[in-house]
């Protein structure tokens, strides 16, 4: 407050995200011990003459205007000061309600805003900040209540209730804090009953009715169970998601994630999309997702797919379920034959063949259901991957996933370049690695809706597609930094080309296992480079000299991460921070 009035002059808009943020960070900490302080009035004991006081205050009489009228006084002022604390709820309640639009639309001041409210929880769980402050008002509600009785018992439910939530969901950012919020929890709980056993007086008939109501819901909630697992199992009509990607994530992790926007962005797509980094909450329950709440298992087909356990037992829970299995098939696949069946089984670690057989699938099950995944509709896919490919593969996938099944049914999808536009934004990608051509789509894909106002003017945003050349009026290029980009011969030249016309070079790492330059790596890149241009200059210089120049000069910039096999709400806030930075820069070029 000091800062806004004598820093700032009283402008509160400078400081408004932090001072939210300071503000709701002491209610989150002070939240139990402020409504328990406005709510005092409101808690009465009886005493031997028959009056009710106030608890801790003997000499006020509750609800007795024979003794004054300072009770009613203070009731009043109570419950006008505990609009505070219901007003900070709402607010709460509402920026729970807005996170996920906000979060879509990459809104960083508003997760700025609420960071109080969210940091401490997982994604999937930011709502638990509901539950923990309804634990914390309820808690501070206790003495309110009349009778030991109901309020060891109402402390019992909502200690209870947290414990069961917590060991569910584990909703807190840090495993030990899901620990340790168990333990305390466990043992709070202990201390509760333990000093229940001591209580003197409690009522039989009140105890009584609460032991008849808890049994009741009970034998409610285990019927509830039974309905809904009925339910689920025989009368669900459609199953959660439409289509699960299985895949290798080393060599297409990327590819799935790029996927998985086109077909939830298809009009016949009408339920989710299960992709492990978005959806999986349980590794156990994997498999169980694809027996239970799939329609359809897409495998994508990469060189070392098959070698992973989990594919396997995917690929075969869909065998044995008959789920409707469709193929991928990418550039580097080895189609499956018999030996490469029977080698899947001999040459299997023990640690492989325990999982699997963890979930009930043997060797031979899973060589069964490769037999079977040869027989699958197929759709062969080409090394050169574009928005338009990956929107043509979804309409095939929705077309076939729709149709009975039909046997072994081929298709191909084509490359598909795009035209050049004479005034662009580029992304610079490495064309050869399919990964980082989906990084590139990727982010042309989730970029494009929040540059919506430099298109206007021209300024389009296009993924680079060799042999073309970069045109003169390019202002901008996005550079996917990948290990092995600086050395191919093309990047090189657009590279040169870029910094011929001026273009501001702004680089994002999508692996995280990238080599950033360092001396022996600028060796490297001078031996690769010489070999390949072999010697060439450029205005005076080699060319290989001009190209260190310009890496040296991209990286100190600070690298954007953009890594696509994050969660799908962490992606679009670092494209959101892109984009930020690509509009930026755009206007300071345009000053004078």
């Amino acid at each position: 407050l000091a800062v806004v009035v004598f820093r700032d002059r009283g402008d509160w808009r400078v400081r408004a995200t932090s001072l939210g943020g300071s503000l709701g960070t002491t209610m989150m900490a002070l939240l139990l011990a402020i409504v328990s302080g406005m709510v005092g009035p409101l808690a009465c004991v009886d005493q031997p003459n028959g009056l009710r006081t106030m608890l801790g205050e003997d000499a006020v009489v509750c609800w007795n205007d024979e003794f004054g009228s300072d009770h009613q006084g203070m009731v009043a002022l109570s419950i006008g000061a505990c609009l505070m604390p219901f007003a900070f709820f709402t607010v709460a309640t509402l920026a729970v309600l807005r996170l996920p639009a906000k979060l879509r639309n990459g809104d960083t001041e508003f997760l700025r805003m609420y960071s109080f409210l969210f940091k401490r929880f997982r994604v999937d769980c930011h709502w638990y900040v509901l539950a923990f402050l309804a634990k914390s008002v309820v808690l501070a509600l206790v003495p309110v209540l009349p009778g030991v009785s109901l309020q060891f018992c109402t402390m019992a439910v909502v200690v209870l209730s947290t414990l069961c939530f917590n060991s569910r969901l584990a909703p807190w950012r840090i495993k030990e804090a899901n620990d340790l919020d168990t333990f305390l929890g466990a043992g709070f709980l202990m201390v509760l009953l333990s000093g229940a056993l001591l209580v003197e007086g409690i009522d039989g008939t009140r105890l009584g009715i609460f032991a008849v109501v808890v049994i009741a819901l009970g034998i409610v909630g285990i019927l509830s169970m039974v309905v809904l697992s009925a339910h689920l199992r025989f009368l669900r009509r459609g199953k959660p998601y439409q289509f699960f990607i299985c895949h290798h994530k080393v060599a297409a992790g990327n590819f799935a994630r790029l996927l998985k926007i086109h077909l939830l962005e298809h009009r016949k797509v009408h339920r989710n999309v299960f992709v492990d980094s978005d959806d999986l909450r349980d590794l156990n329950a994997l498999f169980t997702y694809i027996k239970d709440d799939l329609e359809t298992l897409v495998v994508l087909c990469t060189k070392d797919v098959l070698q992973r356990p989990w594919c396997l037992g995917e690929v075969t829970t869909a065998f044995l379920n008959k789920i409707r299995v469709l193929r991928v098939t990418l550039p580097d696949f080895t189609p499956l034959d018999d030996a490469a069946i029977i080698a899947v089984g001999q040459n299997r670690s023990t640690s492989d063949i325990r999982l699997l057989a963890e979930h009930g699938m043997s060797m031979a099950m899973v060589q069964d259901a490769l037999t079977w995944l040869r027989t699958v509709s197929n759709i062969d896919m080409p090394s050169l991957v574009s928005n338009e490919s990956i929107l043509a593969l979804a309409d095939e996938l929705v077309l076939k996933g729709m149709i009975p099944d039909m046997g072994v049914q081929s298709s191909k999808v084509n490359s598909v370049v795009s035209l050049v536009h004479s005034r662009i934004r580029f992304i610079l990608a490495d064309q050869s690695n399919m990964e980082a051509s989906c990084t590139a789509c990727i982010v042309q894909k989730l970029l494009t809706p929040l540059l919506i106002a430099d298109q206007r003017e021209g300024m389009v945003l296009q993924i680079w597609k060799p042999p073309s050349v970069l045109p003169a009026s390019a202002r901008q290029v996005v550079v996917v930094c990948t290990n092995g980009l600086f050395e191919r011969l093309s990047v090189v030249e657009l590279l040169i080309a870029a910094g011929e016309v001026q273009a501001d070079l702004i680089p994002i790492v999508s692996e995280s296992t990238f080599r950033f330059p360092t001396p022996a790596f600028y060796t490297e890149l001078r031996e690769v480079i010489t070999k390949a241009t072999g010697g060439s200059q450029i205005g005076g210089m080699l060319k290989v000299e001009v190209l260190v120049g310009i890496v040296q000069g991209l990286f100190r910039e600070i690298a954007t991460e953009v890594n696509p096999q994050d969660q799908e709400l962490v992606l679009r806030i670092r494209i959101q921070a892109l984009a930020s930075r690509l509009v930026t820069t755009h206007k300071a070029q345009q000053l004078p």
